[in-house]
């Protein structure tokens, strides 16, 4: 059945579907899953799908399915079906050019509210019909169609070249879905989708490279629903009549078309689209219209209005650089319909009666798109647009904050198009670290660095790295600055930073260079340098006064007074002395006394800062009559002098006691 007439407009009564009621089924809690691996058993759980009493999964393997009749499925009770693949590209349905792919239709006499369609993450390709829907056709009553993740590829027909979708009282929705080099011979060359009482939703599709007659990418009517076509793109479609990129019709209800893109379609009247309504409302709002082209008349949009009961809101669009040979960028018929022309950004447009028409704030300026059709650095739509219009969408095509100060002025507006203008801005600080003097060998010094996003999109940081002749002798440690440490590749948020640690440990004497690069995507700043600087000072260098001790004569079994060394770091760096211990044969008649010397010091751990001394006490404290020797070891750090010894010497002097006279007077007392 072909609802709709052949026209720049279809007329309003397109529906002629008959509803049948039949008795509401009683439903099951329980549906059956089915498991499909080739062409027949996929048709088997179809069939069985139908009449089974349940809510039926059918999931189909991966792999390619080819066709050698059109699967079909008739709704024949009150129970939904859902068919997932394992995605596009990875589960393949293909008609090889000869055979329609799916039909889904309802029976006659069955209520199917309830009986809901739904179709997941497949391709359909290479489907071929005379009739509707190259790739697939659904008619269903009341019942809801969705459509996600499929991709329809380079399917005929001769209405809807890929699909040819009625849900005559339900709501058809699709979803991320792609349309690539369909074609039809008369209308639609994409996907034809209608309702006359419920809505129809299309969000994330592309339609790219489709032909036909009469409306190259899609053809949308919803009699009395409201239509929702968001974040969808239109691209290098073409038709030879009408209709190079799209059309909309909701008679009575609302329209809203919100962050699309239509650019580079072709056809002889209406490049880019139509959208029609007799009493409804059309939002247009954020979307872009960018060099489409009509040999005759409407190289953008054109906007119908049926009577003065309409209302077009259009706000903040791009609709520049259209052509035709009469209007190139908008045209809008509005028998005495209010229409408000907003902030948007074109050449030429034409008004049609005009009585309640309103414009202010446009502007008509080169937008500056890149390949993508989002705005670059210096486009006059950055914050041009304007925040109080109806409809104003959170979110832009990509998914990005609207509203934000994409020129960094303090002050944020929404810009023009579908694209918000968001920039990676990064900020250093510091740009440059001196890290003095530090000790070759003697551990190592930090200093923290911050990376801040001072942009309004996410700065990705794809690289840290150190350059230069001394790059060795500094290092980064990502872990040991703020909490949320970078990971590289990593992402800032706009108004958030990280904190990193840059560690000097030098490796030689003398005077260190190195630049610390970071590389992200900010567009006028990919690489950040900062200057490292630090000087590796002369290192440690170990001294000992005096270098001998002689205790002279001490009694045995009597201490000496303790005798004074004093141990020196003359280098640039902390000396580290890790023992200091008397050797010798006679090492266990000298001590030392570690409390007696300079403030007190640990005997196994003892740290000289550059230019410092410390003083041990050294006793002598013989246990027997002779000459004594031993040394008093130091071990340290010193890289040329790892054990400095300093001797030891002292009499060991026996004292006999009593009292003695001499011979002369002993001879006096004989």
């Amino acid at each position: 059945i072909n609802i709709f007439e052949r026209g720049e407009r279809p007329v309003k009564k397109i529906f002629m579907l008959v509803m049948v009621f039949g008795l509401s089924l009683s439903h099951s809690t329980w549906g059956e899953v089915f498991q499909v691996d080739d062409v027949g058993s996929f048709q088997a759980a179809l069939t069985t799908a139908q009449s089974n009493g349940e809510e039926d999964t059918i999931n189909i393997a991966s792999g390619d399915f080819n066709i050698s009749s059109t699967l079909t499925y008739t709704i024949g009770e009150n129970f939904a079906l859902t068919i997932v693949g394992e995605g596009p590209g990875t589960t393949n349905l293909v008609g090889a050019d000869l055979y329609q792919i799916f039909k889904i239709q309802i029976a006659s006499g069955v209520t199917d509210y309830n009986a809901h369609i739904t179709i997941q993450s497949i391709t359909l390709k290479d489907g071929n019909t005379t009739g509707n829907g190259g790739a697939l056709s659904v008619f269903t009553n009341t019942a809801a169609v969705t459509i996600d993740n499929v991709e329809f590829l380079n399917n005929t027909a001769s209405y809807g070249g890929a699909a040819y979708i009625i849900a005559t009282y339900g709501n058809v929705y699709f979803y991320n879905s792609r349309f690539i080099g369909n074609e039809s011979s008369n209308y639609y060359g994409g996907a034809v989708l209608g309702s006359m009482t419920g809505n129809v939703v299309l969000d994330r599709n592309l339609f790219q490279a489709n032909i036909a007659a009469n409306y190259s990418g899609v053809y949308v009517v919803a009699y009395s629903g409201d239509i929702t076509f968001t974040r969808n793109t239109f691209i290098e479609n073409s038709a030879t009549q009408l209709g190079g990129g799209f059309g909309l019709d909701a008679s009575v209800g609302h329209i809203l078309f919100t962050n699309n893109i239509i650019s580079g379609n072709s056809a002889n009247d209406l490049g880019g689209g139509i959208i029609s309504t007799d009493t409804g409302v059309l939002s247009v709002i954020n979307n872009t219209f960018y060099r489409n082209t009509a040999q005759n008349d409407k190289g953008g949009l054109h906007l119908d209005l049926g009577s003065g009961e309409a209302t077009a809101d259009i706000y903040n669009n791009i609709i520049w650089g259209n052509v035709s040979s009469v209007v190139g960028d908008l045209y809008m018929s509005d028998l005495s319909a209010m229409i408000n022309l907003y902030n948007n950004n074109l050449v030429d447009y034409l008004v049609v009666d005009g009585t309640n028409f309103v414009e202010e704030d446009n502007i008509n300026e080169d937008p500056s798109l890149d390949i993508d059709f989002a705005l670059l650095t210096g486009s006059p739509c950055i914050d041009a647009g304007e925040n109080n219009a109806p409809e104003i969408p959170l979110l832009d095509l990509e998914g990005n904050d609207r509203i934000i100060d994409g020129d960094l002025d303090g002050t944020a507006y929404v810009d023009i198009g579908a694209h918000e203008y968001a920039v990676q801005d990064i900020s250093v600080n510091p740009v440059s670290i001196d890290f003095g003097d530090v000790g070759v060998g003697d551990g190592s010094v930090t200093s923290s660095l911050t990376i801040e996003n001072i942009g309004t999109a996410d700065l990705l940081v794809s690289d840290i790295t150190i350059a230069g002749n001394d790059a060795t002798d500094f290092a980064i440690d990502l872990n040991r600055g703020s909490d949320d440490a970078i990971e590289i590749p990593g992402s800032i948020s706009p108004g958030e930073s990280v904190t990193l640690v840059v560690i000097f440990s030098p490796s030689s004497m003398g005077d260190k260079y190195a630049t610390l690069e970071i590389s992200s995507d900010d567009p006028d700043e990919d690489v950040v340098n900062v200057t490292l600087i630090g000087t590796g000072a002369g290192g440690q260098d170990i001294a000992a006064d005096p270098a001998k001790v002689d205790f002279g004569e001490i009694n045995t079994g009597e201490s000496s007074k303790a005798k004074r060394v004093t141990i020196e770091n003359q280098g640039g760096g902390n000396l580290n002395i890790s023992s200091i211990m008397v050797k010798g044969d006679n090492a266990d008649e000298f001590s030392i006394d570690f409390d007696n010397g300079s403030d007190p010091i640990n005997e196994n751990s003892v740290i000289i800062p550059a230019g410092g001394a410390v003083t041990l006490a050294i006793v002598f404290s013989p246990a027997s009559s002779g000459e004594k020797k031993a040394s008093l070891e130091i071990l340290s750090d010193d890289p040329d002098e790892e054990v400095v010894m300093v001797s030891l010497k002292g009499n060991g002097k026996e004292d006999k006691g009593g009292c003695y006279l001499s011979s002369a007077k002993k001879k006096n007392k004989k």
